[in-house]
Formats: C-alpha cells, sequence, structure tokens
C-alpha cells in the first residue's frame, strides 16, 4: 500500500468527557497489513461491538488515514520481530526512521527508541506458535502484558490462562505490571478458526479503562496506572471502599470492601463461572456465578505488609474469561526486572 503518511497525534481531541469505564481493544489488525477486514469497515465493527476506543497494531508500520473523527483510534503498532510481538500505545510521533531498520538493535535499546508516554505491551506470550522468545528483555521497559488474547485461536486458552499464572508470578516479586486484552482480530466476521464456534472479532476480549475522558492520553495514562480490566461476555460494576480505591492503585488505610456486579451480556448464560477473590497468588473467596452475580469481599489488611488482591472470573473449564487488575498495599524490594530470571523462577 505504499509508504504511510502519519497523521495521528494524541492531541486529537476529547471524544468523550468524565470517568468511566471506556471499553475499547489493544490488539487488532486490518488490510492495511495482514488482516482481512478493510481498513474502511472498522468503524462498522466498532459500532456493532458498542466500542469507545481501538488500537490498530498494524506490523511494524502506522495506518496512514482516521477512517472517520466518530471513533477514538490510539496511534499504534505491533512491533514485530523474529522472537516475539510488543504493540506499542500512544506514539506521538512517527519513528524517526524506518522501523524495520531497528531491527539490529538489542530489544531493550529498541524500546527505548518508544519509552516515554507510550504503553509499551508483550502480546500474546505463551501463545504457540508466537510465544515472546526475547528474554534479555528487561521488563522495567514493559507497562503491560496481554492475559486474554485471540481467544477463539485454537491455543488461546492455554496461552491465556499461563499469561494470568505469570502476572500474579509477577505480583508476588513485587513487579507491578497490569493485564491488557487484545483481540488480535485478523479475520472478518463471516470466518472462524478451525475449531472455533465464534468469530473473532474487534474487541473480543474487551479491555475496559476508567479514564478521566476518551481522548488517546487519558486512556493511555490509566492503562499506565493499571486502572483496567479485560473481560469477555461481560461488564463490570467495581467499588472498592466506596470509590476511594481505583484498580491498579494502592489501597489507603487498613480496611479493604470490595464489591463488583456482574453484568452478563444479552443471551449468555453464567452456567459454570466462577468468580475468584485471590490474595498473594492463593483464593481466598470463591463465588458461583451462576446464582449470583453480586460479589462482596471485605478485609482488614495491614498496611506496613505487601499484599495484592484481585479478581477474575472463570468458565466451567477454569479458563480465564475476567481479569480484573489488583489493588495493593505495601511495598517489595524487586530483585529482577530480567525477564530470563523470572521465566527460568516461574517455570520451575
Amino acid at each position: 500500500m505504499g509508504n504511510p503518511v502519519y497523521n495521528y497525534s494524541l492531541n486529537q481531541g476529547i471524544y468523550k468527557s468524565g470517568w468511566k469505564y471506556y471499553r475499547g481493544d489493544f490488539h487488532a489488525h486490518s488490510d492495511y497489513s495482514d488482516g482481512h477486514i478493510r481498513f474502511s469497515d472498522i468503524p462498522t465493527y466498532m459500532n456493532n461491538q458498542r466500542m469507545d476506543f481501538i488500537a490498530m497494531t498494524e506490523h511494524n508500520t502506522l495506518p496512514f488515514v482516521l477512517p472517520n473523527q466518530k471513533h477514538l483510534f490510539i496511534p499504534s503498532f505491533e512491533l514485530t520481530l523474529p522472537k516475539g510481538h510488543m504493540n506499542v500505545h500512544g506514539i506521538d510521533q512517527p519513528p524517526t526512521r524506518d522501523l524495520m531498520t531497528y531491527m539490529d538493535c538489542s530489544i531493550n535499546t529498541l524500546l527505548d527508541n518508544f519509552k516515554g508516554d507510550t504503553n509499551i505491551s508483550i502480546n500474546h506470550m505463551f501463545m504457540d506458535p508466537w510465544e515472546f522468545q526475547m528474554i534479555e528483555l528487561d521488563l522495567s521497559m514493559v507497562n503491560t502484558i496481554e492475559v486474554i488474547c485471540d481467544p477463539t485461536y485454537p491455543t488461546a486458552s492455554k496461552a491465556n490462562d499461563k499469561a494470568v499464572a505469570f502476572l500474579d508470578f509477577l505480583w508476588d516479586k513485587g513487579i507491578h505490571l497490569y493485564g491488557i486484552g487484545g483481540s488480535d482480530c485478523h479475520l472478518t466476521i463471516e470466518e472462524r478458526y478451525e475449531g472455533a464456534n465464534e468469530p473473532s472479532v474487534y474487541g473480543d476480549p474487551g479491555t475496559y479503562v476508567y479514564a478521566k475522558n476518551l481522548s488517546s492520553k487519558c486512556i493511555i495514562d490509566s492503562v499506565k496506572k493499571g486502572m483496567t480490566y479485560v473481560s469477555r461476555y461481560c461488564e463490570l460494576d467495581i467499588d472498592i471502599n466506596q470509590g476511594e480505591t481505583q484498580l491498579g492503585q494502592r489501597v489507603e488505610g487498613n480496611k479493604l470492601n470490595y464489591e463488583i456486579m456482574i453484568r452478563p451480556f444479552q443471551d449468555v448464560s453464567t452456567e459454570g463461572w466462577q468468580g475468584l477473590m485471590i490474595m498473594d497468588g492463593r483464593i481466598i473467596e470463591k463465588f458461583d456465578l451462576g446464582h449470583t452475580q453480586h460479589c462482596k469481599w471485605s478485609a482488614e489488611l495491614d498496611s506496613s505488609v505487601y499484599h495484592w488482591i484481585r479478581f477474575g472470573i472463570y468458565d466451567s473449564n477454569h479458563h480465564v474469561l475476567c481479569y480484573v487488575n489488583p489493588v495493593y498495599c505495601g511495598a517489595k524490594k524487586v530483585d529482577t526486572y530480567r525477564l530470563k530470571d523470572l521465566l527460568k523462577e516461574f517455570n520451575l
């Protein structure tokens, strides 16, 4: 399609105002790279999925036009390397040289070109055949990890469950990276992956971002603070300490009152679903979501001791359907950010 003319900006304006959860997708493709959906049809898909924003993460390039000004398109691209893929969201200026000329850099040197106001995310970290293998990566260069990616792909369930487990492991180590979602959609609504009984579509999973406004800057700022949850088939109403604590943030004081209302999509059954409250990697409360969509949990915390707490939803096969980013108290000294060392310990 030729060389792109970059015309995105983080200052493209505010599409909606007010603190709320905005729904979007942080990993998607069109026919501008290797997807099947026409770039001009993206707004129609977004309308059908009730999406507020999308990050079109074409491979090693930046889309050249905004289809219209009704939907928020976060300027992004997928850094596609031989041993792993990463998304860069919220890039305010085009790279100073062609992206392909970065390939001879070390991964940490490469990412240093994009670090700043951007969100840097590891894609489909454990998904066969695209596992992330750049083990020299310094995780302090990264903000987020995809915990639910391309959920209708044949190897997705196992890979996503492992990504969640790895993120829990990082929190135990005191490393505060956050989970986001990405459809990684390449297909039209009529197509299916082999063995799939539903389509791969933009917004599945949805990433819900609690942000001041619907703008690129506000969305990216909130994502980097962990003020997000990732979900299939349902939305959540979340209240932590009567709204005083937001996802990803430190709990002030010694009390934690955590309340979630699950709102399933129309015609979706929650039979077999289970809600889990997890603290420091251990399940401390279970909720049968086939009988209740209202989950409440309270605890007294010693704020001088490091703890992290998150909520998740799992289907009848124990695969992750919803990941809610943790809240925490206290602090823990981080021994290493080197991915090679962390993966070695994680896989023991």
